[in-house]
């Protein structure tokens, strides 16, 4: 067994990479691709088209704050803004019945023949109101296109709990597994301190 000793303002987290490399039964796919329903109420999964930085960043850290995202948190402004309205990018932003924005999810096509589900996450407000399964189904009827081979995302154990399971469940199947070792983004100032309370700050 071999331990790790990290230096004091790191942060390290086990990535789990995931796929799936041929379309699920289209018996889960939505009739409808905006509309979602879970107990007894109506989301719409709707497209971002040119998000501006400010905003994207301001849904970026509501979702992703508590699970310690912090990639897009890195980039200025400018290769930000490249990134997020690329052609082959394309940003859904889940709206309740109040239309209030609650979900994220990113899909990147740039590699020929395959999507990669990059971001994929709801508030910490709505966890466990069964949201979750709706909205990836709605995602994979997006993600698999006439020309896509493979369909891939990653999930780490800075995420939720469940999150492993919750993919597999939806029939990707882990093939990679990796170590990133990070400066802690509490500490760097990308995100606040007081973020992700379940995983210790050691500075």
């Amino acid at each position: 067994m071999t331990i790790l000793s990290l230096e004091k303002g790191q942060i390290a987290s086990v990535i789990t990479a995931l796929e799936m490399t041929s379309r699920p039964d289209i018996s889960i796919q939505p009739q409808n691709t905006d509309i979602l329903d879970a107990e007894n109420q109506r989301y719409h999964l709707e497209y971002w088209q040119n998000p501006e930085t400010a905003p994207y960043l301001d849904l970026f850290r509501q979702i992703g704050s508590p699970w310690l995202w912090f990639s897009r948190l890195e980039l200025d402004s400018s290769e930000l803004q490249a990134l997020i309205t690329h052609p082959k990018i394309e940003i859904y932003r889940l709206r309740d019945q109040d239309q209030q924005i609650i979900g994220l999810v990113e899909l990147d096509f740039r590699q020929e023949g395959q999507c990669e589900i990059v971001f994929f996450g709801l508030s910490s407000a709505c966890l466990g109101k069964k949201l979750g399964h709706p909205m990836m189904r709605h995602t994979l009827s997006k993600a698999w296109r006439p020309d896509v081979r493979r369909v891939w995302l990653h999930s780490c154990s800075l995420d939720h709990p469940a999150a492993l399971r919750f993919y597999q469940k939806h029939q990707f199947r882990p093939f990679q597994r990796m170590i990133e070792i990070h400066e802690d983004p509490r500490l760097t100032g990308l995100l606040p301190k007081e973020a992700a309370p379940h995983i210790p700050v050691i500075d």
